[in-house]
């Protein structure tokens, strides 16, 4: 927080923060789309809707798409103050994305080992300054960070249920999955991925390293025939796809 004050603004968090603002403001995806996904930067945007700043929109900045233009305008000739438009933004962003990244985290620690290792490993994250110093910035570094993060830990989950115990024909032990569990964490890693996918161009590599993952765990430990894994591969690239569609509005 006392970094958050005391820094002046990176050069292109005025883009960012414009730029989400602007498709937060008009609904239409114009100003840095080529460059970037809307998702990250519409998020770190959200809470500058309650000062409700001038958007410019009739400015040659803004409709010639002259992004680093129109980020220096929004941000130092606007109505609000610059350090009030850009430190709130910090703060949200910082909160925002470190707790869910802490979420993910302790999850994914408790879910592999156990709860001390959760704890530990907050506790370790809390002190990573690499994480907590980009997470009080205005990019897209952050949420991407947090889905990607995400993903592989309902994908590890979705790879790690366990495999049930009932009773077949003739009082025999049967073992089968539970495959109401294995949809939902299919469709809740496709929609992560989907988020991450809308957060930073490069997050095109998580569906096909999360499906390898898949189909070298099961052929390591096997707990479903191939076929039965590609249908659930099916529905979280069906899952992820819809979510992306929805972000950007089909």
């Amino acid at each position: 927080l006392a970094f958050i004050r005391s820094a002046a603004p990176t050069y292109d968090e005025p883009v960012h923060l414009a730029s989400g603002y602007s498709y937060l403001a008009t609904g239409k995806y114009v100003m840095n789309i080529m460059d970037h996904p809307p998702l990250a930067e519409m998020a770190d945007a959200l809470p500058l809707l309650a000062y409700r700043p001038n958007i410019f929109s009739s400015h040659p900045y803004f409709t010639r798409g002259m992004v680093y233009h129109y980020g220096d305008l929004f941000l130092y000739q606007n109505a609000a103050p610059a350090e009030k438009l850009l430190n709130t933004a910090r703060i949200f962003s910082l909160f925002l994305w470190s707790g869910l990244l802490a979420f993910f985290v302790c999850f994914f620690a408790s879910r592999a080992v156990g709860p001390e290792a959760g704890a530990l490993s907050v506790v370790v994250f809390a002190f990573m300054p690499a994480f907590i110093s980009n997470n009080a910035l205005i990019t897209t570094d952050a949420a991407p960070t947090v889905f990607y993060f995400g993903t592989f830990f309902l994908g590890y989950v979705f790879s790690t249920l366990p495999v049930l115990s009932v009773a077949g024909r003739r009082n025999k032990t049967v073992k089968v999955l539970d495959s109401r569990r294995q949809y939902i964490y299919a469709v809740l890693a496709g929609l992560v991925t989907g988020l991450a996918m809308a957060s930073k161009f490069s997050m095109f590599i998580i569906p096909p390293l999360l499906i390898a993952f898949w189909i070298g765990h099961n052929f390591l430990e096997p707990k479903m025939r191939l076929s039965r894994l590609l249908w659930y591969s099916a529905v979280y690239l069906a899952a992820a796809v819809l979510t992306l569609a929805l972000v950007y509005k089909f």
